[in-house]
C-alpha cells in the first residue's frame, strides 16, 4: 500500500531549484535528481518522483533543494542535507540561507559566514548579514552598510550600500538612501553613473528603470534603449517584454527595440514562458506565441495560467486542471489549487489536503492533511 504523507506547505520552496530556464529567467540548471519535501508523523523528509522516501522524515522544517542542497531544522537549529540524504552540515546554526555558487550562508551568535558542500566553514562568522553568493560575489554587512566579497573573502567592493541585491547578468541593484537606486557593476562602478527612482534586475541584457514614475529599459552600457513611457514593465524573456497601463486595462508586448509586437487591447498578458503567454481579453482567456499569433482562442468560463513543460493550469467552475498546447484537457479540473509542473511533477490541493501528481494526473503522493 502506498505510504500516505502530508506535504510541506511551502509552495514557493518545493521547486526552488528544479526549474531550468534558458530564455532570460534566473532559474538554476542542475543535474541533481528531483526531491520533494513531505511530512510523516510530524517529521519532514524527502521523496523522489516515484513517491519513494529517499531522505527519512526526522526534521522539524525543510525546504526545496538549491544546488543539490536543502536547509533543514532540528531542535530549533539549522543545517544542510544534500540530494543523497547526506547531512553534511549538522543542525547547529541559528539560521542558514540557500546555497549559491557552491557556498551556503550560515549564522550563529549574531555573525554570518559560509560553509562549503563538505561542511567546512570557509568564511568565518563575522558579518552582520548576507544573502549569499551569486556570480562569484556576495553582499555582506559591515556595521550598517553592505559591501561585496569574493569567494576568497576579499572585500572587492567596499561597504557603502543599503538593501543590496544579488548580481544578475553582471549587475546588482543597490541604494544608499532608499530613495534612489542604481546598478552596481562588479568593478564597483555605478552603471552610467546614474541613479533612478527604482530599478529591477537585468534580463536578457536589459534592465528596467523608473524615471518620473514611468518605466523603460536600459542596456548594459547604461543607454536608454526603450523610453520610460509605461506604467509597469515585466522582464524580457524570449526577446519579448509585457508592458502596459493596468489602470486602463491596456497591456501589450514589445521587442528589444521597443517595437510593439502585440497591440494594446488586452486586459492582461502574462510574461512569456515555454514560448507562450496566457492572456485575458474580453473577459476570456486564450494563449498567444511570441509573435502575437493566437494559439488558443479565448474561451469563456476558463482562466489560464502559463505553460510549463507543455502543460498549463486552467480553472473551470472553480476547479483546476491542466491542458496541453493544443488546448486538450489532459488532467480534468478536480483540484482546488495547482502549481505548475517542474521535472514532471506538480503540487495540487483538494479538500483533504495536498499531494503531488505526474503529467498523467496520477498521484505520486496521496493528498492528506
Amino acid at each position: 500500500m502506498r505510504r500516505v504523507l502530508v506535504l510541506v506547505v511551502l509552495s514557493l520552496m518545493v521547486f526552488g531549484c528544479s526549474k531550468k530556464e534558458d530564455h532570460g529567467g534566473h532559474g538554476h540548471s542542475h543535474d541533481f535528481p528531483a526531491l520533494y519535501p513531505a511530512l510523516e508523523r510530524g517529521k519532514y523528509g524527502f521523496v523522489n518522483k516515484e513517491g519513494k522516501m529517499i531522505i527519512p522524515p526526522k526534521f522539524e522544517l525543510v525546504e526545496g533543494f538549491t544546488e543539490g542542497c536543502s536547509r533543514v531544522r532540528l531542535r530549533g537549529l539549522w543545517g544542510f542535507v544534500d540530494h543523497t540524504g547526506r547531512q553534511f552540515v549538522e543542525c547547529k546554526f541559528d539560521n542558514v540561507q540557500r546555497f549559491g555558487d557552491g557556498l551556503g550562508p550560515v549564522q550563529s551568535g549574531g555573525g554570518w559566514g559560509f560553509v562549503d558542500r563538505e561542511g567546512n566553514l570557509v568564511i568565518d562568522l563575522k558579518y552582520g548579514y548576507t544573502a549569499g553568493f551569486s556570480e562569484g560575489l556576495a553582499s555582506v554587512q559591515v556595521g550598517s552598510k553592505f559591501g561585496y566579497i569574493n569567494k576568497e573573502n576579499e572585500m572587492v567592493i567596499e561597504p557603502a550600500y543599503s538593501n543590496p541585491g544579488k548580481f544578475i547578468e553582471g549587475f546588482a541593484r543597490v541604494t544608499i538612501d532608499k530613495k534612489t537606486w542604481a546598478y552596481l557593476a562588479k568593478d564597483g562602478t555605478i552603471l552610467g553613473d546614474t541613479w533612478y527612482e527604482r530599478v529591477e534586475p537585468f534580463s536578457q541584457g536589459l534592465g528596467q528603470v523608473q524615471i518620473d514614475g514611468k518605466w523603460g529599459f536600459i542596456d548594459t552600457k547604461g543607454n536608454i534603449v526603450i523610453e520610460p513611457i509605461y506604467s509597469i514593465t515585466y522582464p524580457f524573456s524570449y526577446d519579448r517584454a509585457v508592458v502596459g497601463h493596468p489602470a486602463e486595462g491596456q497591456w501589450m508586448v514589445i521587442d528589444r527595440k521597443g517595437n510593439v509586437i502585440v497591440e494594446p487591447g488586452y486586459q492582461f498578458i502574462r510574461p512569456f514562458q515555454d514560448g507562450l503567454s496566457a492572456f485575458s481579453k474580453g473577459g476570456s482567456w486564450g494563449v498567444m506565441d511570441v509573435d502575437g499569433k493566437i494559439v488558443l482562442e479565448p474561451t469563456p468560463g476558463r482562466v489560464l495560467q502559463n505553460f510549463s513543460e507543455g502543460l498549463a493550469p486552467f480553472r473551470r467552475e472553480g476547479k483546476w486542471g491542466f491542458i496541453d498546447r493544443k488546448g486538450k484537457v489532459v488532467i480534468e479540473p478536480t483540484f482546488d489549487e495547482v502549481h505548475e509542473f517542474h521535472d514532471g511533477i506538480a503540487m495540487v490541493r483538494i479538500e483533504r489536503g495536498r499531494g503531488y501528481i505526474n503529467k498523467s494526473g496520477v498521484y505520486i503522493l496521496d493528498p492528506t492533511r
